[in-house]
C-alpha cells in the first residue's frame, strides 16, 4: 500500500516522468488528467547499442545452418515470468520435428524447481541450464539462437513491465514467441509468434511455428 502511494505521490511531484511502457505512459496520463496537472511525461522503453546489433548480425553472416533448432529463454528463473509454461509447451512437443535442444539463461529461485520440472517432464537430455553470461557470450548465443522465447501472463505487471530481454531478442532477427501483451507487442507487431497466455498448447504451436519458419523472423533490418 504504502508503495502504491508513493507511486502517485511521485508522479505529481515530479518535474516530469518517464514511463517504461505504454501501459505505464496511458495511466500516468489518465491520472494527471484526473487530477488536472500538467506535467511532462515521456515513454522511453528500454534499447540495445547499436554495437552490439552488428555484433550479434556480424556472428549470423557466418553461420553455417544446422538441422536441430536451438531455443532460448534469457531472463530471471521466477514463476511470474512463464518459466514453468515453458517446460510445460515443451512436453508436448518431445517428438516434434525438426530436432529441438533449449537453453535458459539466468537465475533465480525457481531453478531447483525448474530443473526439477524439466526432470519429470523426461526432456533433461534436450534443456540446459546456465547463468548469466557476460556480454559476449550473451551476443554469441543471441546470434546462435533460432527461436527466441518471452513468456507473458495477462496480469496487470506484464502490462506495465518492459521487459529488456525483448530488444535484444529482436537484434537478433530470430523468431520471436511470445504473448500479444504490453510492450512484447509494442516492439514486436505483426512479427510476433503469439500464444494465449497460460495455455501449454497454444505456446507449443507458437514454438513449432516459430521453428519451421526458417530460423529468421520477418524484420526487414
Amino acid at each position: 500500500a504504502f508503495w502504491r502511494w508513493a507511486e502517485r505521490q511521485a508522479l505529481f511531484a515530479a518535474d516530469g516522468t518517464i514511463a517504461a511502457s505504454r501501459y505505464l505512459e496511458f495511466l500516468f496520463r489518465a491520472r494527471l488528467f484526473a487530477n488536472g496537472t500538467h506535467r511532462p511525461l515521456l515513454w522511453l522503453p528500454y534499447a540495445v547499442p547499436g554495437s552490439f546489433v552488428a555484433e550479434i548480425r556480424g556472428r549470423q553472416a557466418n553461420q553455417p545452418r544446422r538441422p536441430e533448432k536451438t531455443l532460448l529463454f534469457a531472463g530471471g528463473f521466477y514463476r511470474a515470468y512463464g518459466v514453468y509454461d515453458i517446460v510445460a509447451a515443451l512436453s508436448l512437443l518431445e517428438r516434434h520435428e525438426p530436432a529441438w535442444k533449449v537453453l535458459f539463461l539466468g537465475k533465480g529461485p525457481e531453478k531447483e524447481g525448474l530443473i526439477a520440472a524439466v526432470r519429470d517432464a523426461g526432456l533433461s537430455d534436450r534443456v540446459t541450464f546456465a547463468g548469466y553470461l557476460p556480454t559476449p557470450d550473451y551476443l554469441c548465443t543471441l546470434a546462435n539462437a533460432d527461436v527466441l522465447i518471452s513468456p507473458m501472463h495477462d496480469t496487470e505487471a506484464d502490462w506495465a513491465r518492459c521487459p529488456s530481454k525483448i530488444y535484444y531478442y529482436v537484434a537478433s532477427r530470430r523468431p520471436i514467441v511470445t504473448a500479444a501483451i504490453g510492450e512484447n507487442i509494442e516492439a514486436l507487431g505483426h512479427t510476433g509468434y503469439y500464444y494465449c497466455p497460460g495455455s501449454p498448447h497454444s505456446l507449443a504451436a507458437a514454438l513449432v511455428e516459430a521453428m519451421q519458419a526458417g530460423g529468421r523472423g520477418d524484420f526487414a533490418n
